[in-house]
């Protein structure tokens, strides 16, 4: 931290306005029926059939879409463009535009009588130019080293912050809201707020940096329970609340057991292995592992539902991930027990194949659809663990590991050229969507199909 910062804390409560800016867009449309000519709904003689003209025969030209430059096309060549004859110079006439739609004030391209009339053109109003940011601070950035901690972690607050080549004269303003949504304000952290007033230099920059470490339970800031935490950061002109830069914040969780995005998996023994018979040889022989209790993510990273999952991904990629967020990847046991589930199934929905319950057979297809979205959850609640994206998983592979047969949490070789991924993808069909098959790659591999998702 720079010693020309007094403290870089500040402490305020903060009230974020969130400006709406309506926008106004006119969607051409594509029907060819739909396009005005004479009235809103009839284009009886510029489409379809002998009744074609060359204004009908430019619509098709043009993808039949009534854009801009079929607007400015003259296609009666009568010297006035086809938006002028229809009122509607720009093109971007939409179903319930008031102009044109009025048989008695619009006439029809292609007719050698028509001609603009005098009822105005209706103008769109222009969106609004956002107005700027103001200047000085080029970047503003909140972290904390993890998303989730238990009780005895250490959390750091960590900043990002770029200065412009001006001096800044500002107040520091650093925040906390717990899990119950109170404020506290450093740096006293009690409820009212207060802040530091000081000078920053010209092109002061800080690259995620700690700012602040402090242990769980916490007396200042107060950090006791689990729940949700924010911190807000920000910058404002001294004695103003214009602020520099935005507010920057940075949230975590404290939980007890499994964070709330994420399934708790008892500890438990299970079947690791082809048990169907239509298994490869490095998934056999099936033998009893026991594995501990863990957390597992709900949905493929991620891991939120709705949300469509990340693919493209490399073993390192994904493995960052779940590090930063204060997770791992899971090991291939520990996969596998969670996809089989408590009944131990072949499928995580059961013995028998149903390609409708999960999305394994859409050869056609070429992008993985949101987490959640088809009923493929397993026998703990945990979905799409067949299908959609293959999940890279922690182990090295060995073919020939399971003769090993390990059975406290194997955590497979400890070395080794390939990486293991399973659950297959939106193609893998009947049988690499089994919970036993294993399917590797090179680390540094990224396929459209490479996903993954976290365990802790």
């Amino acid at each position: 931290m720079n010693s020309n910062i007094k403290v870089l804390f500040f402490n305020t409560i903060i009230f974020i306005g969130i400006l709406l800016i309506p926008l106004l867009s006119f969607a051409s449309n594509n029907f060819g029926s739909k396009i005005p000519n004479g009235s809103v709904f009839s284009c009886e003689n510029c489409h379809g059939g002998s009744f074609m003209n060359k204004f009908g025969e430019d619509f098709q030209s043009n993808d039949n879409i009534w854009d801009q430059n079929l607007a400015a096309l003259d296609s009666d060549e009568d010297g006035y463009t086809n938006g002028e004859e229809l009122q509607d110079f720009t093109g971007t006439w939409f179903e319930g535009h008031p102009q044109p739609g009025n048989e008695e004030d619009v006439t029809n391209p292609g007719d050698p009588s028509s001609f603009p009339q005098d009822t105005p053109t209706p103008t769109a109003t222009p969106e609004p130019t956002p107005t700027p940011p103001p200047s000085g601070v080029n970047k503003l950035e909140l972290f904390t080293d993890k998303s989730y901690y238990q009780v005895n972690d250490t959390v750091k607050l960590l900043l990002t912050l770029e200065i412009s080549k001006d001096p800044l004269e500002v107040d520091l303003y650093l925040a906390m809201m717990d899990s119950s949504f109170n404020p506290y304000f450093f740096p006293s952290w009690q409820a009212s707020p207060d802040f530091i007033t000081t000078t920053l230099p010209a092109n002061f920059e800080i690259s995620k940096t700690k700012i602040m470490s402090f242990d769980i339970p916490n007396q200042l800031p107060p950090i006791k329970d689990i729940g949700s935490y924010v911190f807000y950061f920000a910058l404002a002109e001294s004695g103003t609340t214009n602020f520099l830069g935005g507010i920057a914040n940075a949230t975590f969780e404290i939980y007890a057991g499994c964070p709330s995005d994420m399934v708790s998996i008892p500890e438990g023994e299970f079947t690791m292995g082809d048990t169907s018979g239509m298994g490869f040889e490095d998934e056999k022989p099936a033998h009893s592992v026991k594995i501990g209790s863990f957390c597992i993510d709900k949905y493929e990273y991620p891991n939120v539902e709705g949300e469509i999952p990340e693919y493209n991904l490399t073993f390192y990629e994904i493995e960052t991930y779940c590090t930063e967020s204060g997770k791992r990847l899971c090991t291939e046991a520990e996969w596998e027990r969670v996809c089989k589930g408590p009944d131990n199934f072949i499928y995580p929905y059961g013995n028998e194949y149903d390609q409708e319950k999960c999305y394994v057979d859409y050869l056609s297809e070429d992008s993985p659809i949101a987490s959640g979205s088809s009923d493929c959850a397993s026998g703990f609640d945990v979905y799409d663990m067949a299908g959609n994206v293959w999940e890279w998983t922690a182990d090295w592979y060995n073919p020939y590991y399971y003769q090993q047969r390990v059975y406290d949490n194997p955590i497979g070789p400890a070395e080794g050229d390939l990486k293991v991924l399973r659950g297959g993808s939106w193609y893998s069909g009947k049988y690499g969507s089994r919970c036993s098959h294993r399917f590797v790659n090179y680390p540094d591999a990224a396929r459209n199909s490479f996903g993954g998702r976290c365990c802790k």
